[in-house]
């Protein structure tokens, strides 16, 4: 699957030769549609991905990521440090508060169990991570700052000028083209999109195919059509529910009386909601 810069001059002419017959939409529009399935691809994909190098702070657990002005992060994957090579687990900052009560006041010369260095991360929002435990400045005893390697993943890039370009292997840029198109079938109308969306059930294919946990969701099952089957048998056969209300009763009309009396050996049934009751007890 070979990969190559292709622009978006390139995309809205690929787009064009991919409709087959005389375009119905403007310039604008395609540039639209195309970045609206990038953004969409990059979404369930995570293509866009980024490595930015931040310094621990100094007796801090927090720490706000450099991210430069060009991208704008949808979250971070990964955090290691890079030499010798060792990445931090993942956590959440309620996993550390149960894990760790008062974990951010400690560091790597306080906190006890968890070694010198920081071994665990949790983000603290979308440009911001905390790790455990903080670092403590070498002056001090400990081993910090240090360099820390986060991974993420930005939104996709927006192609605007006419040479703006994007590395695309050639099944990414198939599945990409197909969305756009249904994408501008919408202004053509209902019969136009339903003709498309076997290109939109193809995107998402191509998409689960790069992401396992969308390909197990039950979002994707739905669209796709691998949850219909579900739906053609009831959760509970008719023939156990009679059977789970002759055994329960319903609603004190003398059943449960009725049990009572043949449960008894020789008894006489009670009142309704009472037990039988044997001579001579």
């Amino acid at each position: 699957m070979p990969f190559q810069n292709i622009t978006l001059a390139a995309l809205q002419a690929r787009l064009a030769q991919r409709y087959e017959q005389a375009t119905f939409w403007a310039p604008a529009s395609a540039q639209f549609a195309l970045n609206e399935s990038l953004r969409l691809w990059n979404l369930i994909t995570g293509m866009a991905r980024h490595t930015v190098n931040v310094l621990t702070v100094v007796d801090d657990p927090y720490i706000v990521l450099n991210i430069p002005a060009t991208q704008q992060w949808l979250k971070v994957t990964r955090v290691s440090v890079p030499a010798p090579f060792r990445e931090l687990n993942p956590t959440s900052l309620a996993g550390l508060d149960a894990s760790f009560p008062g974990w951010e006041k400690q560091t790597t010369l306080t906190a006890s169990g968890v070694g010198t260095a920081p071994r665990y991360w949790a983000p603290a929002g979308v440009t911001r991570l905390a790790v455990f435990p903080a670092d403590t400045a070498v002056i001090n005893g400990g081993n910090g700052p240090r360099t820390l390697a986060v991974d993420g993943i930005s939104c996709a890039s927006v192609l605007v000028a006419p040479d703006d370009f994007l590395d695309l292997g050639d099944e990414e840029l198939t599945a990409i083209l197909g969305y756009a198109l249904h994408v501008l079938s919408f202004s053509k109308g209902a019969d136009a999109l339903a003709g498309t969306r076997p290109l939109y059930l193809a995107f998402l294919k191509a998409a689960a195919d790069r992401n396992a946990v969308f390909a197990a969701s039950s979002f994707y099952r739905k669209i796709i059509g691998l949850d219909w089957t579900r739906l053609a048998y009831p959760l509970r056969a008719a023939s156990s529910v009679a059977a789970a209300d002759q055994l329960i009763g319903e609603g004190g009309n003398g059943s449960n009386g009725q049990r009572g009396g043949r449960g008894g050996q020789g008894g006489q049934g009670g009142p309704a909601g009472q037990p039988g009751v044997s001579p001579g007890t």
